[in-house]
């Protein structure tokens, strides 16, 4: 089976998908290419094993609220990517002026990661509440 190789750049809200190749050496020269115009969006290159798997894989987001629990900004954190499972979340209160929740989860898409982490914190704050 043919490798699928994805070139990625940007960070957060900017991460974006710029190509993807059948050949490595093809996509690697596309991020060095990308790389030498442009200084801070660094792309960079992943490995899939099929289409398949590159259209299901999942990330994880931060998505913050503040104290009405309105949404305030959503971003991935490729970083925690080998941390979180689907199943897991992560709920971390943050006392500052314009947040007070982060919530952590896995999801294909930012309005799926949205929509599931408003329904992880309303059943935080339910259980806190003790309802």
């Amino acid at each position: 089976m043919d490798k699928f190789y994805a070139v990625m750049a940007g960070e957060y809200e900017e991460y974006h998908l710029l190509t993807i190749c059948t050949i490595k050496e093809k996509a690697e020269e596309i991020a060095n290419f990308f790389n030498a115009d442009d200084e801070e969006n660094k792309a960079h290159v992943i490995e899939l094993e099929s289409w398949d798997n590159w259209s299901a894989e999942k990330s994880v987001y931060r998505i913050s609220f503040d104290n009405d629990y309105k949404l305030k900004r959503c971003y991935l954190c490729e970083n925690m990517k080998d941390e979180l499972t689907d199943n897991d979340t992560e709920i971390k209160e943050i006392n500052c002026w314009w947040e007070k929740y982060s919530v952590f989860v896995c999801a294909v898409s930012r309005e799926q990661a949205i929509k599931k982490a408003r329904d992880k914190l309303t059943e935080y704050k339910a259980r806190e509440l003790g309802i």
